[in-house]
């Protein structure tokens, strides 16, 4: 149940006091002396902006840790569906692996790529450390989107433990903000650029979650399902601006 916030003041850092003019289940609207922003809800009340009655803050904290319990919860049991459907996959492949014979045709590896990469360790619903992903992919050990010319693949991470990112699950599709954190984003700048044209380069898009400082969740590999859109998010100053969505759902051969 959503507390009633229409009229309450708040603070911000830079803006200063405001006053909550709308309030919707997922958003709420402040309007400040120079102008009215959006806001997260709830998770908005712990980064950006504070009530200014301190009674409700603190009803809005038990609020917050509520959301993320709720949203673990979520993220857990979507967890645990994808890795019983990699339960039946391997048992399926091994079925037929059975049934058919060995062939010894070698896989083509693409050129200046470097040598192949043995990502077969990778077990849907695991939990590996930053630097471990790091090793295993030939990637960098920071950002969202880490590029890994030797796997042919891009590591997608979506780390809830940060809020300066909304990533968001509908009907098993991860909506993931792309990458860029001070002013509006670029579709074609960098790794945006990357998984913006998966459908077409070849790169395979490894999704990992991170519910807990530390550990990423593989996921398995996703696809490109949608044409990006763009939405309003706050950046790392606290400023709206323009952020990509790129809608993705785990790739049908994974599954």
């Amino acid at each position: 149940m959503l507390i009633n916030l229409l009229g309450s003041k708040v603070a911000h850092s830079t803006l200063g006091e405001g006053e909550i003019s709308v309030q919707e289940d997922s958003q709420i609207f402040v309007k400040f002396s120079s102008k009215s922003m959006r806001f997260q809800y709830p998770l908005g009340f712990e980064q950006f902006i504070k009530l200014s009655d301190k009674k409700l803050q603190k009803s809005m904290d038990l609020e917050i840790e509520k959301f993320k319990v709720s949203k673990a919860e979520e993220q857990e049991r979507e967890r645990l569906r994808l890795l019983e459907i990699e339960r039946i996959k391997v048992m399926e492949k091994e079925k037929k692996d059975a049934e058919e014979k060995p062939t010894t045709k070698k896989p083509k590896v693409p050129k200046d790529r470097g040598e192949p990469i043995d990502l077969s360790t990778l077990i849907i619903g695991n939990t590996y450390s930053n630097s471990e992903v790091a090793n295993l992919f030939s990637c960098a050990n920071i950002g969202g989107l880490r590029k890994s010319n030797s796997a042919n693949a891009l590591v997608t991470i979506s780390n809830y433990t940060k809020s300066l990112y909304a990533d968001k699950w509908h009907d098993n599709v991860l909506h993931y903000t792309g990458s860029g954190q001070i002013g509006d984003q670029e579709l074609n700048r960098k790794q945006n650029k990357t998984l913006n044209q998966s459908r077409s380069n070849g790169v395979d898009i490894h999704l990992f979650e991170v519910f807990k400082k530390g550990n990423y969740v593989y996921n398995g590999i996703f696809e490109l399902c949608g044409e990006p859109y763009q939405e309003k998010q706050e950046d790392d100053n606290g400023k709206l601006r323009n952020v990509w969505m790129f809608p993705l759902k785990l790739k049908k051969d994974n599954i």
